[in-house]
Order: C-alpha cells, then sequence, then structure tokens
C-alpha cells in the first residue's frame, strides 16, 4: 500500500476523543484507522 505522511497544523488532545482517524481520497471513504489512545487522555 502507499504510505502516507500526515502532519497536524495543531497539536492538542482532541484526536483521542474519536475512534477512527478517515482516509478520504476524491470524495470517498478509503481507509479508517483505529485511534488505540481513544478516551485514554483525562
Amino acid at each position: 500500500g502507499d504510505k502516507v505522511r500526515s502532519r497536524p497544523t495543531h497539536g492538542d488532545t482532541t484526536i483521542n476523543l474519536h475512534e477512527y482517524y478517515f482516509g478520504i481520497r476524491d470524495g470517498k471513504l478509503e481507509q479508517a484507522i483505529p485511534i488505540p489512545g481513544r478516551g485514554k487522555f483525562r
């Protein structure tokens, strides 16, 4: 598969509020990546 680098422009802790990181290409869902840290930060 293709390797993709993601560089968020804002580093807060809101990513762990979601269960998946969605990869969209050409307006279509290509991949749903689980976020193992979901709910771990308090």
